[in-house]
Formats: structure tokens, C-alpha cells, sequence
């Protein structure tokens, strides 16, 4: 392993910059920038683990970079001979292998693609960590392409296949208007009785309002009728989404 008096980012930086009390500190064999990719996080977060964390001998630094940013290195003080050790078998670890950790990239893996899910959700609300992981399991069993891991930065999951999958496992998370506009042809006309649907459920909030305000004291089971009438609508137009999906 280098010095830190030896080490530099890129062949166009200087070596051994700043840290002067740190020079003949080792450093390990993994480093990550503002841009790493799921790999190289789940090596440098495991390496660190396997070294027990930052500690009196166990060191990250950050430093900014005129191309990446940001990068950060561990440095091991050399006299803690069970750390550099550590550090040493790392090392030879990845020259025969790409993954210090596999069950580390794997849930790194999978944490991405729920975020992705969920910042492709094709609904207005947010979709939970929960629906999103059926949504994930959806899509292994059905769609496992969409999953895929193209360029290590985690699976980005088109929003139409993340919409069969919600339609699938999750259809209540749907409200009338996101049924209806998947219901639009491309000239945004939509199918016959849909139109009507969506008048009838606009026509009696109005009348829900009307009526709170002119009988207040019926104003609760007022609520939960037209709350009913939106429900059954709702199935009526989720029926015709799945007829045309």
C-alpha cells in the first residue's frame, strides 16, 4: 500500500497534499468521489467496516478535487499492525475479485432501485417504501429487465412498468383523475362514460359543499355517501384501465 507522502487522486495532482502529520500514514485500497457508483460505495462502506470504522488509527479524509468534486480516502496509522494487516488482505481481495462485500452491493443495489420506484411512481402522492418494495418484487418476477443494473448506479425502472405493477399489486393507490388520464387517447379524448364519471363526481362536490353548508348537522354522512359514490366510480374506471392495459 502507498504512503500518503506517495498517494494522488490523478497523474495530474500533486502528491502527499497537506497533512503534513500524516505522510507516512498508509492509505487503503479503496477511495470514493461526489459521482461514485454503487460499487465503489459498497467497498469503500465495507472496507471501513472491516477496519472497525474511524477510529485513533482508522482515518477518512475529504478532500475537494477539480474534477470530481469531492474524494475520500482511509488512512491507517502504521503502527497498528492489525489494521494494516487488515488493510493488506483487502487489497489482495480485489485483485482477484470486483466486491469486498456482496450482501453489502446487493442491498445498496436494492435500495436504489426503491428510490428509483418511487421517483418514478407514476401517481401524485408518495409511493411508501412498502408499496414500492411490491412494486419491486412486481417487476422481478415479471419484468426482471426493468431491474437490471446497467451502469452500476442501481436499476431506473420505466414509469409505465412501475404503473402495471402499481395497477397489479397496488390498484387502490390510484385516484379517479390518474385513472382517467391513462384512459386519454393521444388526443386527449377519452373513452365513452368517462367524461360523465368524472362530471358526476365533480357535480356532487359540489353538492357535498352546498349541502355541509346548508345542513351542517348531516354534514358526516353527507361525507361518507359521496365518499362512496367517488369509491365506486373509482372501481368503474379502474375496471376500464385494466380492460385497456
Amino acid at each position: 500500500m502507498q504512503t500518503y507522502s506517495e498517494f494522488r487522486p490523478t497523474a495530474f495532482d500533486p502528491s502527499g497534499l497537506d497533512m503534513s502529520n500524516r505522510q507516512n500514514w498508509l492509505v487503503s485500497p479503496v477511495s470514493r468521489t461526489r459521482d461514485s457508483d454503487i460499487l465503489t460505495e459498497s467497498n469503500f462502506s465495507s472496507a471501513l467496516e472491516s477496519l472497525g470504522g474511524e477510529s485513533d488509527t482508522v482515518e477518512v479524509h475529504r478532500f475537494g478535487h477539480w474534477g470530481s468534486g469531492w474524494f475520500e480516502i482511509i488512512t491507517i496509522d502504521p503502527a497498528d499492525v492489525k489494521r494494516v494487516s487488515i488493510a493488506s488482505n483487502l487489497k489482495s481481495a480485489l485483485a482477484d475479485y470486483p466486491l469486498l462485500n456482496d450482501e453489502n452491493f446487493s442491498r445498496r443495489e436494492y435500495d436504489a432501485a426503491i428510490e428509483a420506484i418511487q421517483q418514478q411512481s407514476p401517481l401524485s402522492a408518495s409511493l411508501s417504501p412498502e408499496t414500492a418494495s411490491e412494486v419491486f418484487s412486481w417487476l422481478s418476477r415479471n419484468e426482471p429487465r426493468e431491474l437490471e443494473n446497467l451502469d452500476d448506479t442501481g436499476a431506473f425502472p420505466d414509469s409505465d412498468a412501475i404503473k402495471r405493477a402499481l395497477l397489479s399489486v397496488a390498484p387502490e393507490q390510484f385516484d379517479i383523475y390518474e385513472l382517467a388520464e391513462m384512459l386519454e387517447d393521444d388526443d386527449g379524448d377519452y373513452p365513452d362514460g368517462v367524461s360523465e364519471l368524472l362530471d358526476t363526481v365533480s357535480r356532487g362536490k359540489r353538492q357535498l359543499l352546498e349541502y355541509c353548508r346548508r345542513m351542517p348537522e348531516y354534514a358526516t354522512k353527507a361525507t361518507e355517501a359521496h365518499a362512496e359514490t367517488v369509491e365506486a366510480i373509482r372501481f368503474e374506471m379502474l375496471d376500464m384501465v385494466t380492460d385497456v392495459e
